[in-house]
């Protein structure tokens, strides 16, 4: 069995990603037809310390693959603000 901790952060980093990446979480999830899945008005609720290690794994993937993406795109706005600040925002203002 996977711990606890492991479980609790699991399940934060799928609450904090956006409605897309959380369903195709479940989409994963419903590739495992074993997978017991409660669904009410406020959404889809699973029980990870059910859930066998392979399933886990595969959440475990899937996640770190979003948070990286996450991660590159950030870095990606950041070097363009900079670029947009040191060569559009400084030229308009140093020819006034």
């Amino acid at each position: 069995m996977t711990s606890l901790n492991t479980h609790n952060i699991l399940k934060e980093r799928i609450e904090k990603m956006s409605k897309y990446h959380q369903i195709e979480i479940l989409k994963i999830l419903n590739k495992f037809k074993n997978i017991k899945k409660n669904e009410n008005k406020n959404g889809t609720f699973i029980n990870l310390s059910e859930l066998s290690h392979d399933v886990i794994d595969e959440l475990e993937t899937y996640t770190c693959y979003v948070e990286k993406q996450q991660d590159q795109l950030s870095a990606i706005e950041e070097e363009k603000e900079l670029l947009e600040k040191t060569y559009f925002n400084e030229g308009i203002s140093s020819s006034n």
